[in-house]
């Protein structure tokens, strides 16, 4: 390709650090190392809350492509996310866990009531002039 007058080579520059967001005590992005794995980046970022979801946290690579950690673990060997590769430029994030108590359970219970008595009530509409 030849370039001509006016034109513009603009070449990205490479990143040198790997983030950690969401529900971790200290987000940021740190210096990478490439001996370093996800399990020591997450330990740079305090580990997940209380309310954290590591089990569902998952990485998002540089290039787009993205790995979760329940896909990475294996029935009988532990936590292979916390040993995942990472690369320049990657992203780890840990979601917040989900309320899943009985308040939870409560509204479904609610909501399937409400929508079966609002079907009851056209149905009847439908019949009854």
């Amino acid at each position: 390709m030849v370039m001509e007058d006016n034109d513009r080579l603009i070449i990205p520059h490479r990143p040198s650090t790997v983030s950690v967001v969401g529900n971790v005590y200290n987000p940021g992005s740190f210096i990478y190392e490439s001996h370093t794995n996800s399990g020591a980046y997450l330990d740079m970022a305090g580990k997940g809350k209380p309310q954290s979801d590591l089990k569902h946290a998952f990485v998002l690579r540089a290039n787009g492509v993205v790995v979760a950690a329940n896909n990475v673990n294996g029935p009988f060997t532990g936590s292979k996310f916390d040993r995942l590769r990472l690369y320049p430029g990657d992203e780890i994030i840990v979601p917040y866990k989900l309320p899943t108590g009985s308040f939870v359970r409560g509204l479904q219970n609610w909501s399937q009531i409400a929508s079966q008595l609002a079907i009851t009530a056209v149905a009847l509409r439908t019949v009854v002039p």
